[in-house]
């Protein structure tokens, strides 16, 4: 039905309807067949003789009533079509209703909106809001929710549900405009949201105005006589409620758009482990099932000494041991450059004494020692070397395999596996490149920063609880504040990415792939899944869980859209003359030394 609508005020817009002859006449001429179907029954009189007594008894009764039948109707529609929010049904005004011409019905409707609300850009992703609730939206609320009460009201002296409305106003007025004032904010609030297409992040701050005023009067109330309190709750429970007035600065999520995200380029690097990778693998066993044993030959590198050290600082020792057992690839005395270190203990045998000057590195104990020159003197007693054992089917039994086939065969696995998922974590890492180059926007910074602290006190905590030292987690805290700073943008910036092309590309997760996920995790925590599920919701995880499932499968669908090429490989004989290079190095600085 047509209507045009006018906005008279922020508060108030003027609805104009004209309902055309056709819709009006097919109405009354319907409501005129049922009447007439009704008295044939009742009758048995011929269809005119009917119709002449319907028109004669009833014809402006059922105009009337189509009248406002389709008014109430053709309201209804339009603050639906338009998405007005009416505080209250009007009053309809400069009503003209005349069947026999076209328009046959025209009316106005002037409508209260709520809320009103005006909103500020105060910084980027961040807004301010004030709305304003309406009193006839309160007073109505107030009405309704009052006299749903009286209709079942037990008072004493009256009959349930027959107890004046001034009474029930009195003892339950307080309660209900509470009840109807954080029931109207919440309403409030969430149809501005919806109207201008904000997105809040975490809990909103709502500042109501005179609410301070208001706990001010209360405490001032406690001294008040019997006969001011009464008069006081009297003039508490009028209908004539003033208008809500409450405040919100919001953070919300970037808006900005995403194009271009399908057929991005990647490299994909070998699934297939190399002959090397598993001879590797195999190596590292050897050296985890072997014995260090004393060897009467100058230490190698891989070997490690058995020795007593003191290291000084213009002749003052700052740190010695006795009978310490140092690794000839990497000296593990905290402070002390490793590799410098090694270098002396490398070619040594017991009985040598090996000195050299060394610069302190941040990291020694001693803070007023860092980064100042030191003497070290290291007397060796014993090279120590590791006697790994044979690989062979004995070897293999002893790791609990049937033979040396089984155990390659099932590293080889491992690493296979291994590898596919390197390979994916790589290909991911690709695309968040990509998207992060080819989209910019600001992120909300407040919602940053506490993440950002959250994580950093999460990192330090981790390093005092590995035994780091607390005055070098602080001495290093504003390093892990920047480090923490930038992934912590990196996962947000990547985070509002993917959800825009998830809503794009109506990617979602669904609960029954939750309910999977969790049974998976319960299986692997040897839990129930509805106990895991208990402990998730409780944390508020199950949401996380829900929002990575949700971007991993925006990543598997980004990268099936992607062109995905094997990365080229370096040819194996290169690599070889690579190796025979850094050998030669390290044999010719060892010759130095």
């Amino acid at each position: 039905m047509p209507v045009e609508v006018q906005d008279t005020s922020p508060q108030e817009k003027l609805l104009k309807f004209q309902i055309p002859q056709a819709d009006v006449q097919k109405l009354i001429d319907e409501r005129v067949d049922t009447e007439i179907s009704r008295m044939r029954a009742r009758k048995g009189a011929t269809q005119d003789d009917i119709r002449i007594q319907v028109e004669e008894k009833k014809g402006e009764q059922i105009r009337n009533g189509v009248k406002q039948e389709i008014m109430d109707e053709a309201y209804e529609d339009a603050i639906l079509e338009k998405k007005i929010s009416a505080a209250v049904k009007p009053e309809f005004a400069n009503v003209v209703f005349d069947p026999g011409k076209d328009p046959a019905l025209t009316f106005d409707a002037p409508v209260k909106v709520w809320p009103v609300y005006e909103i500020e850009e105060v910084g980027p992703c961040k807004k301010h809001v004030k709305v304003t609730i309406c009193q006839e939206k309160i007073i109505a609320a107030v009405q309704e929710s009052l006299e749903d009460i009286q209709e079942n009201a037990a008072i004493k002296g009256f009959r349930r549900g027959k107890a004046p409305f001034r009474l029930v106003e009195r003892q339950f007025g307080k309660d209900v405009r509470t009840e109807i004032k954080n029931r109207l904010i919440a309403e409030a609030f969430d149809i501005v949201t919806k109207q201008e297409k904000l997105s809040p992040l975490g809990d909103p701050d709502i500042k109501i105005k005179g609410e301070e005023e208001e706990e001010k009067k209360a405490e001032e109330k406690e001294g008040e006589t019997k006969a001011e309190e009464t008069k006081a709750e009297e003039k508490e429970t009028r209908l004539e409620d003033d208008p809500i007035e409450f405040e919100v600065t919001l953070e919300i999520e970037p808006d900005f758009e995403v194009e271009g995200y399908k057929g991005l380029t990647l490299q994909e690097q070998p699934k297939e482990p190399t002959e090397e990778e598993v001879q590797t693998a195999i190596e590292n066993l050897q050296v985890r099932a072997a014995d260090l044993e004393k060897v009467d030959e100058p230490a190698k590198e891989g070997d490690a000494v058995l020795c007593d050290y003191k290291v000084t600082v213009d002749g003052e020792v700052v740190s010695d041991a006795t009978d310490a057992e140092l690794a000839a690839t990497g000296v593990n005395i905290t402070g002390l450059p490793a590799q410098e270190a090694a270098k002396l203990l490398i070619g040594s045998k017991a009985g040598d004494e090996k000195k050299g000057k060394f610069k302190l590195t941040d990291a020694f104990p001693k803070e007023e020692f860092r980064n100042k020159e030191a003497d070290a003197v290291f007397t060796i007693k014993e090279v120590h070397r590791l006697n790994k054992p044979e690989v062979n089917d004995d070897f293999a039994k002893e790791l609990g395999y049937e033979s040396l086939d089984e155990l390659k065969s099932d590293l080889l696995e491992r690493l296979r596996r291994n590898k596919e998922q390197a390979v994916r974590q790589d290909l991911d890492r690709q695309v968040a490149d990509q998207l992060l180059d080819k989209f910019k926007f600001d992120l909300p910074e407040e919602l940053v920063k506490r993440q950002a602290d959250m994580n950093t006190q999460r990192q330090q905590i981790t390093l005092l609880s590995r035994g780091v030292p607390r005055e070098d987690v602080s001495r290093h805290s504003q390093a892990i504040q920047e480090a923490s700073q930038s992934s912590t943008e990196r996962e947000f910036r990547l985070h509002f990415i993917l959800e825009k092309i998830a809503d794009k590309e109506r990617i979602y997760t669904t609960e029954q792939e939750v309910e999977e996920r969790i049974s998976a995790m319960a299986m692997l925590r040897s839990v129930s899944p509805s106990k895991l599920t208990q402990q998730l919701e409780r944390t508020g995880a199950v949401s996380t869980l829900r929002r990575q499932m949700r971007e991993s499968k925006t990543m598997d669908f980004l990268i099936e859209k992607a062109e995905v090429t094997p990365a080229k490989e370096e040819p194996k004989e290169e690599k070889k003359e690579e190796k025979k290079e850094e050998k030669k190095t390290e044999e010719k600085d060892e010759t130095q030394e």
